[in-house]
């Protein structure tokens, strides 16, 4: 999640080269509709300040005893694209329960090759509601804040307040030609409520495709297995069987994935959705007709 999905990473790119040379590539979405927010930064008080909804320009997280005892870390990526010509510096900020800073990332953005990213990391050790700020770094004149710059905010091990399932997936979800996966529930169907959903940064479709999670593998001694890297390997079986005595090209696979997802006609009318599911689910039966 500390890279845009724009096509621009070295991960994807690696990605695109496997697939100019004739692989597949099956790829997760992610598991971060939760723990993802976008938007416009919006200072309404000119206080350099964004404000998340309404006046609160706090955006919470949880911090549980467990997570304490398990040693796991607060982790936030800010990244954001700049349009229409704008230049931005923002500065990333956590504030602990009782209303400290404990951690902040102030890197300056000041040209074209400063990276876009501001990253905190964070190991609690008192449970409570934490808060992510987000400012815009020395700038005291309002007319000069950018208006159009879209910021991407991902929070790596907590659920957050304000979640934006929209744009959610991860690199290299962005790839161009790769199969990218969500995931749906193994006993109804439904999506995965911490499944990314599409577009990337680039307007790329993703996931293109769902598959059960909540499934049994070896790997996990018959306990449940759960999220996008439980889906991926059930699209990548169903493809490698499609390849199986096949020249099919990555695009050709892919476009018989389409050909046979199933999408029910209440998704298909429910934009939101669609951006989760895709083309819709893929079960391997289809491969008997073959």
């Amino acid at each position: 999640p500390n890279l845009p999905t724009d096509g621009s990473s070295h991960i994807t790119k690696k990605v695109e080269e496997a697939i100019s040379h004739g692989i597949t590539f099956v790829v997760l979405s992610g598991n971060f509709a939760q723990q993802h927010w976008e938007g416009k930064f919006n200072d309404n008080n000119s206080n350099s300040w964004h404000e998340f909804s309404g006046t609160d320009e706090g955006l919470s997280v949880e911090v549980t005893n467990n997570q304490i005892l398990r040693n796991q870390p607060i982790m936030i990526y800010l990244n954001w694209q700049e349009t229409k010509g704008e230049q931005a510096d923002f500065d990333l900020v956590l504030v602990d329960p009782l209303g400290q800073i404990v951690e902040y990332s102030a890197n300056q953005q000041s040209g074209p090759n400063d990276e876009d990213t501001e990253y905190v990391y964070h190991m609690p050790q008192m449970p409570g509601l934490y808060a992510i700020g987000i400012s815009y770094a020395k700038e005291t004149d309002p007319t000069n804040i950018p208006r159009y710059t879209t910021l991407d905010l991902f929070s790596v091990n907590n659920e957050i307040e304000y979640a934006v399932a929209k744009s959610s997936v991860v690199v290299p979800g962005d790839a161009k030609g790769a199969i990218v996966v969500g995931a749906i529930s193994n006993d109804d169907g439904s999506l995965e409520p911490f499944s990314s959903h599409g577009p990337t940064n680039d307007g790329k479709m993703a996931p293109h495709v769902v598959g059960p999670n909540g499934v049994t593998t070896l790997a996990y001694n018959g306990k449940l297995f759960y999220g996008t890297s439980a889906t991926t390997p059930y699209v990548a079986g169903i493809t490698a069987l499609m390849l199986e005595g096949s020249n099919l090209t990555p695009d050709q696979v892919l476009e018989k994935i389409h050909q046979n997802a199933i999408l029910d006609t209440t998704i298909e009318k429910d934009t939101e959705l669609k951006t989760g599911f895709g083309y819709g689910a893929l079960d391997a039966m289809f491969l008997l007709e073959q």
